[in-house]
């Protein structure tokens, strides 16, 4: 988790993110014709690093960062989490900025609930 939060929540930090990691190969696969590649990539980044830290999670217990820069005053991280970071900028950059994206947010309501959904 970001900034050493949730340090001793190993086992539930585990148990979303396979929820998670499952959930982005679902919707991969399953809207494969319907999302376009750009969509995708950034949800398979962001499944990626995902994976990375969640076998150092399962396996070691705690996720090893390893890429740190002393010229700048920031926070030790891996290249699972630059996989993350990158997959979720383009995945901001679809919704926000990418036609398709536009249309795929249209569909929600400013509560975050589908139009519809039945849920009026």
């Amino acid at each position: 988790m970001a900034f050493g939060l949730f340090q001793n929540g190993t086992l539930v930090l585990s148990v979303i993110t396979g929820i998670a990691i499952l959930l982005m190969f679902f919707v991969i696969y399953k809207y494969k014709k319907k999302t376009t590649r750009f969509f995708r990539v950034s949800l398979a980044a962001i499944a990626g690093g995902a994976i990375g830290n969640f076998i150092d999670r399962v396996v070691l217990g705690f996720v090893v960062d390893f890429i740190e820069f002393d010229f700048v005053n920031f926070a030790v991280f891996n290249f699972a989490d630059i996989c993350v970071t990158v997959g979720a900028v383009l995945l901001f950059v679809y919704l926000l900025f990418i036609k398709e994206g536009k249309e795929m947010m249209k569909g929600f309501d400013d509560n975050g609930r589908g139009k519809n959904s039945g849920n009026e």
